[in-house]
């Protein structure tokens, strides 16, 4: 049985975080995420899990919630705006989308560009160069370009789409910086 999609765990993370003023410990909100599933899906618990904790990581990392040690919960101060490099960074297309409908900054987009090459999310790099990201624009703490943040860890496919895309900054074909994969 195949656990729901990412977007959906996303969604069900949040409703349930923003049901309580305090965090809420990772294992805690693994299990009312279960909860939220139907039956068939109580096999799953090591896969669930795992996927819960990967959403609740890029979460956090993209500002949305907070969390200290192993509880977590929504920032309180302000209500959670969705930008387009939190979109991109997590790989969230639909979203990712909408947001560049129109008039998007474009050094955002150019920043969430190089945030899609260090996660690895070839889907959104592709919406973004589509929409006008620019492979060759630095980004403002390092002055690196996204092809500068190659690494072997880098998916053969996101080096493709920046090479295609005109990205001067890659490691050439041969080199040991290009994964395998």
């Amino acid at each position: 049985m195949q656990l729901p999609e990412y977007q959906f765990i996303q969604e069900r993370i949040l409703r349930i975080l923003s049901l309580y003023e305090n965090s809420v410990p990772s294992e805690w909100l693994i299990s009312a995420v279960a909860q939220t599933l139907p039956p068939e899906f109580s096999n799953c618990k090591r896969d669930l899990r795992r996927n819960v904790k990967s959403v609740l990581f890029d979460l956090k990392m993209s500002g949305a919630i907070w969390g200290c040690g192993d509880s977590y919960g929504l920032w309180i101060e302000y209500e959670y705006t969705p930008t387009i490099s939190g979109m991109a960074e997590i790989g969230n297309i639909q979203a990712l989308e909408e947001m560049l409908v129109g008039a998007a900054d474009q050094s955002e987009k150019n920043e969430a560009l190089i945030l899609t090459v260090l996660r690895n999310q070839v889907e959104a790099a592709r919406v973004l160069i589509n929409a006008g990201a620019d492979v060759n624009a630095k980004d403002k703490l390092l002055r690196k370009t996204a092809g500068m943040y190659v690494t072997k860890r880098t998916k053969r496919e996101m080096v493709q789409l920046l090479r295609a895309a005109g990205a001067l900054d890659l490691p050439a074909e041969s080199d040991d910086a290009i994964t395998k994969q």
